[in-house]
């Protein structure tokens, strides 16, 4: 299943298995079980599921008490844990764990890169599920650059981590230096996650105008359950005929109120979400008021009505051949049967 429209990209869902290797379609997002992910031709794809960050991917732990061991990837100094972190490629996906004890750790800007501490297409995320035990603070000015989202997909046992933020008007906290020009970007807030945005008026994103798109995907996270002060700032700003994607996917309360703000005439924003959602969302002018794209905004399907709910079958004997996987697929069998059993459609 796909969808396409102007300056909105192309939407398939499915497992994350049937995700084409290389689809040819710059700006394509796949949505599956685990996550989402967006292709761009010479990033190749970009993914926000649980699988990413961990297994072969190299990790590195941030402490604020203990002592610094690089040979087993521990610091306590953010300046050399980016030293270290320099030395991975770009494709490696590294998960950077923070441990503190007093917390929060405050990101310093002395010895910042001009587009931010670079994570090397990495992520951000902590031992600890407990939504807030792990605070870090990006102060006004600080960047973080190729850094692909907090937490760990939908799962919040991975650790979650809450990220505060103080863009100053007009700026953003991210950047993606080693992505082509006009290449999505894609930042994932998982489980148990929240970005901290209550003290200033700048951006989580702020795109670069070049009729590109940005997707910010709520995944297990819990930015709208008042764990986190309302938003002073959006999460996202767009510039020209930028679009944007927003996923809420079992993350309860979804994406907050005004998290994305401007657009030019011909940029749209994509809602997907599921049953878990800001009650706002299928309101635009309560959910985004702040969002002048002249595209509108599009909901191609809501994700508890596509085929992205697992069927966890207990007693596949009773299915004959491969059992389903999904529920979508076992209402259509079950209905199919009944059908066959009545002779003609269900009353």
């Amino acid at each position: 299943m796909s969808y396409s429209t102007n300056k909105k990209p192309v939407v398939q869902i499915g497992p994350l298995a049937d995700r084409p290797v290389n689809p040819g379609v710059d700006g394509l997002i796949y949505v599956h079980p685990a996550g989402i992910s967006a292709y761009d031709s010479l990033a190749g794809w970009i993914d926000t599921s649980s699988l990413s960050g961990v297994g072969s991917s190299p990790n590195f732990v941030l402490a604020d008490f203990g002592t610094q061991d690089p040979s087993q990837g521990r610091y306590t100094s953010w300046t050399d844990l980016m030293a270290a972190l320099q030395q991975v490629q770009y494709g490696a996906a590294p998960m950077v764990r923070c441990a503190f004890e007093t917390g929060p750790f405050t990101v310093p800007l002395a010895g910042m890169p001009a587009s931010g501490w670079d994570l090397r297409g990495g992520r951000l995320t902590s031992f600890y599920a407990a939504s807030g035990t792990v605070v870090l603070n990006l102060p006004a000015g600080v960047k973080l650059d190729n850094c692909f989202g907090i937490g760990s997909g939908a799962d919040p046992t991975a650790g979650s981590i809450f990220l505060k933020i103080d863009p100053p008007f007009g700026t953003g906290v991210l950047e993606w230096t080693a992505l082509p020009s006009g290449a999505p970007v894609i930042f994932s807030i998982g489980g148990g996650c929240a970005v901290d945005h209550s003290t200033n008026t700048g951006a989580l994103i702020l795109t670069n105008g070049i009729n590109g798109f940005a997707v910010l995907a709520a995944v297990g996270a819990n930015q709208n359950v008042g764990l986190v002060p309302a938003l002073t700032g959006p999460l996202v700003q767009l510039q020209g005929n930028d679009g944007a994607v927003g996923v809420q996917q079992l993350a309860p309360g979804g994406l907050p109120d005004k998290w994305i703000v401007g657009g030019g005439p011909t940029s749209g924003l994509l809602s997907i979400y599921d049953i878990a959602a800001n009650l706002n969302t299928t309101n635009p002018a309560v959910w985004i008021p702040g969002f002048t794209g002249g595209g509108g905004v599009t909901t191609p399907f809501p994700l508890q009505s596509s085929k992205l709910l697992d069927y966890p079958f207990v007693a596949p004997l009773n299915w004959a051949g491969l059992a389903p996987t999904n529920v979508a697929d076992a209402l259509d069998r079950l209905a199919a049967a009944v059908a066959g059993l009545l002779g003609g459609p269900i009353p």
